[in-house]
């Protein structure tokens, strides 16, 4: 190979390796979630919950959560439900605090393949989380919908559940 090759190859080595280095550190430095607001409390539980630790989950929820179930069948469930780590971006779309209160908007946006033409397709899932002040902390009182433990069998999100009661049998005269 001639020298006008030779460099070409090796800046497109050396670009490589700077991409991979950036990436890498960015990574490495992302600040932890901020556990003294909503949106940060919210962050952390998701965080745990895809890095396999969902007891550093359990520490997050709010003391009537922790009534409901013991911290051995949360931890149980959210590692029997939890499926490998969840793939996409995960956006914190909007906080409203009312008071002690507090809702967290997110979505989770996934990037699938298609044919190149047209390029990647994508789905946002979205939900909501719900939050209560409680001894100075803000504690999660519905998780999000894919982080939801309790039930055991959770409707799936966006669902309605509908009943119906048949009507009050009438009366028939005898004659």
């Amino acid at each position: 190979m001639d020298r006008f090759t030779w460099g070409v190859v090796g800046g497109t080595a050396a670009l490589i390796v700077i991409g991979i280095a950036a990436v890498l550190l960015v990574r490495r430095t992302s600040a932890p979630p901020d556990l003294t607001t909503p949106d940060g409390t919210v962050r952390a539980y998701v965080k745990a919950i895809d890095a396999g630790n969902p007891g550093q989950a359990w520490d997050l929820l709010g003391e009537r959560q922790h009534a409901e179930l013991s911290r051995d069948d949360f931890i149980r469930r959210a590692t029997t439900a939890y499926r490998s780590p969840r793939e996409g971006r995960m956006a914190i779309d909007a906080t409203l605090v009312e008071g002690s209160t507090a809702r967290v908007d997110l979505s989770r946006t996934y990037t699938g393949g298609g044919p190149p033409i047209f390029g990647p397709s994508t789905y946002t899932s979205r939900s909501t989380a719900r939050l209560e002040l409680q001894r100075g902390q803000w504690r999660i009182t519905v998780p999000p919908d894919d982080y939801r433990f309790f039930a055991e069998r959770p409707v799936p999100p966006n669902v309605v559940v509908i009943t119906a009661t048949p009507p009050a049998a009438t009366p028939v005269p005898v004659r």
